[in-house]
């Protein structure tokens, strides 16, 4: 539980490989823990420094794959992440 701890309070980082598994144990969807959960669809997610925030219901929708995020909505002068 000590590893737990500190990837709840961001003092260690969560490897690609370590998502499924914390899905598992803790019985959610790997959207769930890559995304988060915040209070309302209005609040707006930074999912990284290369994509600009936006609201969480929009970044579901595109975890979920309804639709891809476009090269507008990245930020950085290059247009990719």
């Amino acid at each position: 539980m000590a590893t737990l701890s500190k990837t709840e309070s961001g003092s260690r980082q969560v490897s690609a490989e370590e998502i499924p598994i914390l899905a598992l144990v803790l019985n959610a969807r790997p959207n769930r823990i890559l995304i988060g959960v915040l209070s309302t669809d209005s609040d707006t997610l930074i999912l990284s420094d290369h994509v600009a925030s936006r609201p969480v219901d929009r970044m579901w929708s595109w975890a979920e794959g309804k639709f891809p995020l476009t090269a507008s909505e990245y930020t950085g002068d290059s247009g990719r992440s």
